[in-house]
């Protein structure tokens, strides 16, 4: 859940990421294209044509008049259209279906005119009435490119503009949906940490009862870890084996509270188990060994022995009981009655 909550959370933020970088990019070409006024060029196109050939009726019928005017309207016409056919933002005007004939019919007259405009006065004159002839034709084909030029303009940032509104929207709808997720995922975060904290509060609970039950249980009881060392060892250890916790904590328990001659037993015993998982104690129920107090006394116990996991790893727990008043109680018992049965012996002979 948290995984598929994550994947879904990166999903939507590379998305988000993706529409505003496109969106960022439609813009600033809106801002291109208004900062080049489209119609304002496209209009002038129209302007300075007329400009040349007003300049190119003049010097048609003037033979004598200067022709500087003709070659610098020729220069600007030239140049504008030059920047509608290869500019980046009007070069798409030249590939339109409909405007192919009037580009390569103003194309093919400044390539024609071309070498009379750079090339000297009297061949630039001998030319004058072709160049009108062919102006006065191409006027047609200028006012073409400038009103078609203006309604494909005017489509493309009508279109540019539905882009980007679809494109926030998308944004809208997405970060929508991320805020919604990132709610989802409070929730569950919070009610998570309300289940993590009342389990906290329970496993507190227990582990102090368990705790509190150690403390007042009347058998020892030890754990140990794989290595044998203590790592509980309540109240009752204490008052049976005269450690303290402190003392115990930690310690080898074959060093602490084995009787000497059983320590080898155990030990193989133990490395056996942890071999092979051979148990011939650990959970057999109560066995009657003997134990080694820190006064150096021995002494008999019964001791039972559970195995169980932890977060460290394995642990075995022990629950130990001194039985030596039992033990001194049963054999004053048992002296008792061989002593009666051996008066009544003597009675029986005797009688």
């Amino acid at each position: 859940m948290a995984f598929g909550t994550a994947v879904l959370f990166l999903v939507l933020a590379l998305a988000i990421s993706t529409l505003a970088r496109q969106a960022l990019i439609q813009m600033r070409d809106l801002n291109t294209a208004s900062s080049d006024n489209l119609q304002w060029t496209l209009s002038q196109t129209e302007v300075e044509f007329l400009q040349f050939y007003n300049a190119l009726v003049l010097a048609n019928q003037d033979p004598s008049s200067d022709l500087a005017p003709l070659r610098r309207w020729y220069d600007i016409f030239y140049s504008r259209m030059n920047v509608i056919m290869r500019g980046p933002v009007y070069g798409k005007l030249a590939l339109e279906p409909n405007m192919i004939g009037e580009f390569d019919d103003i194309n093919g007259f400044m390539g024609s005119a071309l070498p009379y405009i750079d090339g000297p006065d009297a061949a630039l004159r001998a030319k004058l009435p072709q160049l009108l002839d062919r102006a006065s034709d191409l006027r047609s084909d200028v006012r073409t490119v400038t009103l078609e030029g203006i309604r494909v303009f005017s489509k493309l940032s009508d279109a540019q503009r539905f882009s980007v509104s679809e494109t926030m929207a998308r944004i809208a709808l997405l970060t929508v949906a991320l805020i919604l997720l990132l709610l989802l995922a409070v929730f569950f975060l919070a009610r998570i940490y309300g289940v993590t904290r009342a389990q906290a509060k329970e496993n507190k609970a227990t582990r102090d009862r368990l705790q509190a039950m150690l403390n007042t249980s009347l058998d020892a009881v030890l754990v140990v870890n794989r290595e044998g060392h203590f790592i509980e060892f309540n109240g009752a250890a204490t008052e049976i084996f005269g450690y303290s916790e402190a003392e115990a904590i930690g310690a080898d328990m074959t060093k602490l509270i084995f009787a000497d001659h059983l320590v080898a037993a155990h030990n193989e015993g133990m490395r056996r188990h942890l071999e092979t998982g051979e148990q011939r104690i650990i959970g057999k129920g109560r066995v009657q060994v003997q134990a080694k107090r820190k006064s150096g006394e021995v002494f008999p116990v019964e001791l039972s022995v559970a195995k169980t996991m932890s977060p460290d790893g394995e642990i075995f727990v022990s629950y130990l009981r001194d039985i030596s008043d039992r033990i001194t109680s049963e054999e004053r018992l048992t002296k008792a009655r061989d002593e009666a049965l051996a008066g009544e012996r003597a009675k029986a002979r005797f009688m």
